[in-house]
């Protein structure tokens, strides 16, 4: 299914039944109408680029199933506030890089693994609270408006130039 959707200017909203467990590749990117997803129990994984460019993607609803999200998945997306599920275990690198209206992200303890690059350049990202282990390498970087991070004692590995 990938590119199956992508670039469907019209699109505004999309539930994801259960049945699918993977969101492939680019399957929605740069739907640039789609405001809304909700992706119902069952679902696993966003693919990469899945929601890339989908810049007035402003609510997204990820089920207690979720565990992956790919590299560039939501690049460039359009939320201002993030909380994945507890269920999550990787984000991949660039994953929300560019979201420019995102102001807040949660990230649950069972994130082990934040990409490179993974929130970049999110210009008004203001507060994160982290409980995984590991955070790639340039993870926050260009988010100038950066005031509150919060870790706990799970965070064991810091990659160069996380902040900037």
């Amino acid at each position: 299914m990938t590119w199956a959707f992508s670039n469907c200017r019209s699109l505004i909203s999309v539930v994801i039944p259960g049945s699918v467990t993977n969101i492939d590749t680019y399957v929605f990117a740069y739907c640039s109408s789609l405001t809304n997803v909700t992706m119902l129990d069952g679902v696993k994984s966003v693919g990469s680029s899945a929601f890339e460019g989908c810049s007035s993607l402003t609510n997204v609803v990820m089920p207690d199933s979720l565990t992956s999200i790919g590299s560039s998945a939501f690049s460039g997306c359009g939320f201002t506030n993030l909380t994945v599920p507890n269920s999550l275990t990787s984000i991949g690198n660039s994953a929300f890089q560019g979201c420019r209206n995102l102001l807040h992200v949660a990230i649950p303890s069972s994130a082990t693994s934040i990409g490179n690059s993974a929130f970049a350049y999110c210009s008004v990202l203001a507060s994160v609270t982290m409980n995984g282990t590991s955070i790639g390498a340039n993870a926050f970087l260009a988010c100038s408006y950066l005031l509150s991070v919060i870790l706990t004692n799970n965070v064991t590995c810091f990659y160069a130039m996380i902040l900037q």
